[in-house]
């Protein structure tokens, strides 16, 4: 019974961060740009999973970067030091 619970747990997180990363690339799409992402989450005290770490990968301007770390802060809670940004095409 515990492994299973764990199995779900592990599913339902990796939906969630798949969620989260799929909106920070709609974001950017929004605005013209082309990124990879990848959000990491960890459970809360309620057992609800929050993100907390966002690496985002493509040919940003500074610019760019600055807007996207302002958004992933405003609308995810992850704080400008749990993202990480990649000047290439891909997450490594």
């Amino acid at each position: 019974e515990e492994e299973l619970r764990r199995s779900v747990q592990d599913t339902m997180k990796g939906i969630i961060e798949r969620e989260f990363a799929a909106y920070i690339v709609d974001k950017a799409a929004e605005w013209g740009l082309t990124v990879t992402a990848e959000v990491e989450c960890a459970a809360s005290e309620d057992g609800l999973y929050l993100p907390c770490r966002a690496e985002v990968a493509g040919p940003l301007s500074q610019a760019d970067r600055s807007r996207l770390t302002g958004m992933i802060r405003e609308d995810l809670g992850i704080p400008e030091e749990g993202q990480t940004y990649h000047t290439g095409e891909e997450l490594p």
